[in-house]
């Protein structure tokens, strides 16, 4: 377990306790709080996670949209958390489907070497016309990758934009 790693809860928290994640509901708070104390959390860096929940404060998200978009680059999280999530959060359960779906969808438009697919652009569609909050998530997330690429080499900034 790398250093990065056994800092998790504590950066979790300050995540959590920061203003943009005010909305997030205490029962919520206290459950991904709970869930994060595990060893393996997530392996997101979580520079992108702020950065995705600073740009969701800015749009004024609610609570279960800042806790959706954490509990989708946290899997550990999320995976300690899924008999809850259908249960006391369905808005939460919801949004991480749409994102998942999202992912699979982008998944394999990065496989095709063709650009642009009406099929890929179909399922997009169908995952998040569920929840359309999942859009400000996609955006939000992208734009954090975004802004943390400037220290990548060329040829995967061009590929994390082109997603």
């Amino acid at each position: 377990m790398s250093p990065s790693e056994r800092e998790l809860p504590e950066s979790l928290a300050a995540l959590l306790a920061a203003p943009a994640c005010a909305t997030i509901a205490s029962p919520l708070r206290t459950a991904l709080l709970d869930a994060g104390r595990a060893e393996d959390a997530t392996r997101d860096p979580s520079a992108v996670i702020a950065d995705t929940l600073s740009a969701l404060a800015q749009l004024e998200a609610d609570g279960d949209v800042l806790a959706a978009a954490v509990l989708h680059v946290v899997p550990a999280l999320r995976e300690r958390l899924q008999d809850r999530l259908a249960r006391e959060f369905p808005a939460v359960a919801t949004m991480l489907e749409g994102q998942r779906a999202a992912a699979q969808v982008w998944a394999l438009h990065a496989e095709r070497a063709t650009a642009g697919s009406s099929e890929g652009l179909r399922r997009l569609l169908l995952a998040i016309v569920r929840d359309l909050r999942v859009v400000p998530i996609l955006l939000a997330r992208q734009l954090a990758r975004l802004r943390a690429s400037s220290q990548l080499p060329p040829e995967q900034r061009r590929a994390l934009a082109q997603l």
